[in-house]
């Protein structure tokens, strides 16, 4: 059993013999495509970054962080060769994990490493700058992370660990605008399965005060512009176009009048896809929904109340693309 224990050990080379595979991959296909490629939301980022004013309507930390780098190397090869660097080693994190605990043939996770790397989706997201990539990696490792004190119940007695998780869940909520959310979550269901682990429930709470600090008084020694409120009514909207299209009669004239006032009606049920809220967006009236963003909310709230069947169809078909693509081709409401 010695003899067992010792070959699955642990160690670093472990993570460079899945990395380095993917990371090669990655960094031919970023060559390929040299300097990169900048995605929208990174167009405006850049954009965030020449003009010395940085808006929330990206996570400002996440452009602030593109901005240090720029001040490095002006060129956006440097940030995406980080984020390549990044996403291989969550790659290679994650299946040394699995090689550690699970004592799967090696050969065949170095294949599985090559073939994740191969995969078009993969090096596509690589060579893209776009916080979602960079988000993508930092839950690969926060999900090695997971697989390590799942299998080892000394995990939490060693301080770093704790700080570790913590160090990761805080980049996670400062990378995407609702990588707080899942972090909140994750520390429930944590706080919930590990109560009696005092050290990493405390080191929790400083993280999120952390976090709550970086985001209000940190905004506001840096200038940081308040985003877009519309933004994160995009969801609540997408639901209620979907609603008047399927069942208007549920929306009494008082509250199509409420809606009317917030956003564009007309043309969100012109532009409407179930596949993607982001047309949405821009059919709302942002300095309306700052007068009186309660009522904006409420109304469209109870109108999702009152419509749980479409809701529920709503975010079926939203994913579908996840386990049906051929589905994705056909018509919406099929």
């Amino acid at each position: 059993m010695k003899k067992t224990t010792s070959k699955h050990n642990f160690n670093k080379n472990n993570i460079l013999l899945y990395t380095i595979p993917v990371f090669v991959i990655f960094f031919v296909v970023l060559l390929a495509y040299y300097p990169g490629i900048i995605a929208h939301d990174g167009l405006d980022q850049w954009n965030y970054i020449k003009t010395g004013v940085i808006n929330d309507w990206h996570p400002a930390y996440n452009t602030i962080y593109l901005y240090l780098l720029m001040k490095i190397w002006d060129n956006p090869f440097l940030p995406i060769l980080i984020q390549c660097i990044v996403l291989s080693f969550g790659i290679g994190f994650f299946l040394s994990k699995l090689d550690k605990y699970y004592h799967i043939n090696k050969w065949y996770l170095l294949a599985c490493s090559i073939l994740l790397a191969i995969l078009p989706l993969n090096f596509n997201s690589a060579v893209v700058l776009l916080k979602d990539n960079m988000y993508l990696a930092l839950v690969i490792i926060l999900s090695s992370f997971v697989l390590e004190f799942a299998n080892d119940k000394k995990f939490f007695d060693k301080t770093s660990n704790c700080i570790w998780i913590n160090v990761i869940l805080l980049f996670i909520s400062l990378t995407r605008h609702n990588g707080i959310y899942a972090s909140i979550l994750f520390d429930i269901v944590m706080f919930i399965v590990f109560r009696k682990k005092k050290k990493y429930i405390i080191i929790t709470l400083i993280t999120l005060a952390i976090y709550f600090l970086m985001t209000t008084v940190g905004y506001k020694l840096l200038n940081i512009e308040r985003g877009n409120v519309a933004n994160k009514y995009a969801p609540m909207v997408h639901v209620i176009t979907r609603i008047l299209i399927e069942n208007r009669e549920s929306i009494t004239d008082e509250e199509y009048i409420k809606l009317s006032k917030y956003y564009d009606i007309d043309n969100s049920v012109n532009v409407f896809n179930p596949f993607d809220m982001d047309l949405i967006v821009f059919s709302q009236y942002y300095s309306e929904i700052r007068k009186n963003e309660s009522e904006y909310a409420i109304t469209g709230l109870k109108i999702i109340a009152r419509n749980p069947k479409i809701l529920l169809k709503h975010y079926k078909y939203l994913d579908h693309f996840l386990y049906a693509p051929i589905g994705y081709k056909g018509e919406w409401f099929v």
